[in-house]
């Protein structure tokens, strides 16, 4: 069985079609939804699809900002929620605007056909070769401004933030500028942002020395061992805290749990998210989805209905 574990934003229209295709006695799904969505487009939902699945649930997820910690905490709450569930074999986490490429149960053979052990979990990461660029702590520390930066808002110290208008510092494109400063998130898509202090970067490049650096993609699929250990690990309360205060964290504190020495399933984690792009945010044609199933992959995303309605042109 598979645990699924939607996070959705935005109208709820294109709900009905995931939901379709992981229609199984096989699935459990758990919903959740943040913006301005109507209840009564939820309650349809439940309505139409409450006896599609082993178990199905829909909950309105807490506040989350992108680039933000709420992400990666969100996704542990719903790791220990799964884990009170019986029977799945594999948690895969899933937007509303992903297509799973094979219906269920079809979806849960192809996934067995690609694990080398009964503890494989699939994870896209890879090492960056590059130094953490710190950045000195302000000589004004009292002086501060806020700026946009993409859809979150930014303030910090006036050095700092001029430094991002100039993109000098440019967290979202420069992987290593997530590290180089402190990121604390203080409301819907805002942050307080400063350099780090003395010891924080101490603490902060032995972690790196001692783990070494990963990022990738937010997208999972977890064996049940792999979750329960997630869940249960002292490092990784560790990792937890270490990692808090990072920006985009969603794409490196999992892929540093899962690939970390400390994990005793590290050498079953494979090294892909069975995603198109490895679930990069691609606006998906037909020409995508040829491609992807041609790839052997197995979920593609941002996908739209005018695409769900022809996908009966590649599944024939």
């Amino acid at each position: 069985m598979i645990y699924f574990d939607i996070q959705h934003h935005g109208n709820a229209s294109i709900l009905n079609d995931l939901l379709e295709r992981l229609k199984s006695s096989e699935s459990l799904v758990r919903l959740s939804y943040d913006g301005d969505i109507k209840s009564s487009e939820f309650k349809m939902l439940e309505l139409n699809h409450k006896n599609s699945f082993s178990d199905f649930s829909i909950t309105k997820s807490p506040q989350l900002s992108w680039g933000g910690w709420s992400i990666v905490n969100n996704m542990l709450s719903s790791i220990e929620t799964a884990l009170t569930k019986s029977d799945w074999s594999y948690y895969v986490n899933l937007s509303g605007a992903c297509l799973p490429l094979k219906k269920m149960p079809n979806l849960l053979a192809a996934i067995n056909r690609q694990v080398n052990s009964p503890d494989s979990s699939f994870c896209f990461s890879f090492m960056p070769q590059r130094a953490i660029l710190y950045v000195p702590e302000s000589e004004n520390r009292f002086s501060h401004q806020i700026m946009q930066y993409g859809r979150v808002k930014f303030e910090g110290p006036n050095r700092i933030i001029n430094s991002i208008k100039r993109r000098e510092i440019d967290p979202a494109k420069n992987i290593m500028h997530r590290l180089s400063l402190h990121f604390e998130e203080v409301g819907k898509d805002s942050f307080f942002v400063r350099a780090l202090s003395k010891e924080e970067k101490n603490k902060r490049n032995k972690l790196m020395s001692q783990e070494g650096f990963r990022v990738g993609r937010q997208w999972l699929i977890l064996s049940r061992r792999q979750a329960e250990w997630i869940v249960n690990s002292s490092f990784v309360s560790i990792l937890r805290k270490e990692l808090q205060s990072i920006f985009i964290p969603d794409e490196i504190f999992f892929q540093m749990a899962l690939n970390s020495k400390q994990n005793p399933l590290r050498t079953s984690v494979i090294k892909s998210s069975l995603r198109f792009g490895e679930g990069g945010p691609y606006k998906v044609d037909m020409g995508h989805i040829k491609q992807a199933i041609n790839e052997e992959k197995l979920i593609i995303r941002k996908v739209n209905q005018h695409v769900y309605k022809r996908l009966g042109e590649v599944e024939k």
